[in-house]
């Protein structure tokens, strides 16, 4: 239940999180496969409020800049098809 709480909830189809978090008002996030893998490059997805893409990335590691965006997810997508996706972040969370 704390996990719930403290939304640290993510789902997968078979991609970890090495992290995600928050420091000044920019998203950084990781993930990587269960196993030992050379593959360190993903392609990351912010999507926004109204479920529109809002950046894409491939790279080892996905950032986003905040700005006034009510909710982003983050979903990230490997080259065979593995999913993880993220507990949304709300604007709550980062702008105080």
């Amino acid at each position: 239940m704390l996990a719930l709480k403290e939304k640290r909830v993510c789902v997968s189809t078979g991609l970890h999180p090495e992290y995600l978090y928050i420091d000044n008002n920019v998203i950084f996030v990781k993930v990587c496969y269960e196993n030992l893998c050379r593959v360190d490059n993903f392609e990351y997805r912010f999507i926004g409020k109204k479920g529109e893409l809002i950046s894409r990335q491939i790279s080892d590691v996905g950032k986003f800049q905040l700005t006034d965006e009510e909710i982003v997810r983050v979903e990230v997508i490997s080259e065979n098809g593995a999913m993880i996706f993220f507990q949304p972040i709300y604007k709550s969370d980062y702008f105080l």
